[in-house]
């Protein structure tokens, strides 16, 4: 093995490390959301998250001097997903206190065959015949976690679709500011715009709070900066293509956290449902991979 494709190997290798760190953390914070999801608003969830978010960033501006860092080349845009990324946020957490953490999260993993037909749509990039009738096989076995109509399955399951599809957009927006802004100027964007919508929704649904809530909410901000860090840096090490199969370790992870802590676990439609949405969600990125070498090829 030759010392250049050794070092690819290790930062693929780191790649997925912490690409797989940042899904565990983000479960964690998942799992402390539908602790609290239930008994306090979620315009206050989000309020002191982002908070909380809030003091980490700075922590960051301040160890690395990025004093730059809310100077944006597209601040109107930097501010629409960053209000579509707070809007999905609210809607998933506020199913957490209805829905089970590993199926919101099954349910959740239709965002990325959304992504490929709204790519298609919004960023105008080819998609075939193939990855359409994935899309389309993904969308089933969406139908068959949800199981719409037979009363199986809690009505706020829609709302994590609802979530899936409005962060959607955000990773849409999030694709079109990273040609002009860099990471941080993003993060510190979605962290401001929380905090702004979230303080002015705050002195409406106020309640008193025990202090174990106001740590698990903190908690859950502190968590989510570390996480931000951790896939940013795993994109940073290794290609999308690699990094983007390791998104759905996200469900077997969700499965472990929801069971240990809820003693919840998916039921076998569920289940199904869940292989079909990664399955095509799998031969999406396969697709990609293919269709990418082609275009290597010609060019």
């Amino acid at each position: 093995m030759s010392l250049p494709t050794a070092a690819a190997h290790a930062h693929a290798m780191r790649g997925i490390f912490y690409m797989l760190l940042g899904i565990v953390i983000f479960s964690i914070m998942d799992g402390l959301a539908k602790e609290v999801s239930d008994k306090y608003p979620t315009a206050m969830i989000l309020w002191v998250r982002n908070l909380a978010q809030a003091a980490f960033v700075l922590g960051v501006v301040l160890r690395f001097r990025r004093f730059r860092v809310g100077r944006s080349k597209r601040p109107g845009l930097q501010i629409g997903r960053s209000v579509c990324n707070l809007a999905q946020a609210f809607l998933f957490i506020f199913a957490l206190g209805m829905v089970p953490l590993a199926d919101a999260v099954a349910i959740g993993m239709t965002g990325p065959l959304m992504l490929t037909a709204m790519s298609a749509l919004f960023l105008g990039e080819q998609v075939g015949v193939r990855r359409w009738s994935a899309v389309a096989v993904g969308c089933v076995g969406a139908l068959i976690m949800i199981r719409p109509g037979l009363g199986v399955v809690h009505w706020a399951a829609t709302l994590v679709i609802a979530a899936a599809f409005i962060n959607v957009l955000s990773q849409i927006g999030t694709r079109m500011v990273s040609e002009y802004d860099d990471i941080l100027t993003t993060l510190f964007y979605t962290t401001v715009t929380g905090v702004v919508i979230t303080t002015a929704m705050v002195p409406f649904v106020w309640v008193a709070m025990p202090w174990d809530a106001w740590a698990m909410m903190i908690a859950m901000g502190l968590l989510g900066g570390c996480a931000h860090l951790a896939t940013n840096k795993a994109f940073a090490d290794a290609p999308a293509s690699i990094l983007a199969p390791m998104s759905y370790a996200a469900i077997p992870i969700a499965a472990v956290v929801g069971y240990i802590w809820f003693h919840q676990f998916p039921d076998r439609w569920t289940i199904a449902g869940a292989v079909i949405v990664v399955g095509s969600g799998l031969y999406v990125i396969y697709r990609e991979r293919v269709r990418r070498r082609e275009r290597e090829a010609a060019a």
